[in-house]
């Protein structure tokens, strides 16, 4: 019985870490707004480097963006160039899901 209970707590904890690695690294993004997004833009906690992860996203709709880090700050800028959403120290994977609303 316990060579059994053993076994069954090995299977399920190594499903369970496999399960988080295999998750994909990305940003499930709903812009829920009446504001179109021009650039989402994420800066790396560590370089401070910046990068445009995803460009032209329309009021109420979805984005997937694939984008693999340790650490990030995220931040979506309407046309204006004005933060209408931001997301800090973030890290994929497991998926972020990031809603924007009005």
């Amino acid at each position: 019985m316990k060579l059994i209970t053993g076994l069954l707590f090995i299977l399920l904890t190594a499903h369970g870490c496999t399960t988080y690695i295999d998750q994909p690294p990305t940003i499930n993004l709903l812009n829920n707004s009446d504001e179109f997004i021009a650039q989402v833009v994420a800066k790396d906690c560590a370089t401070e480097k910046e990068k445009v992860i995803a460009q032209n996203i329309r009021p109420l709709s979805h984005a997937v963006i694939q984008y693999p880090t340790s650490c990030s700050d995220i931040a979506a800028y309407n046309r204006e160039n004005e933060i209408i959403g931001r997301q800090n120290n973030i890290s994929t994977p497991p998926p972020l899901d990031w809603k924007i609303n009005n």
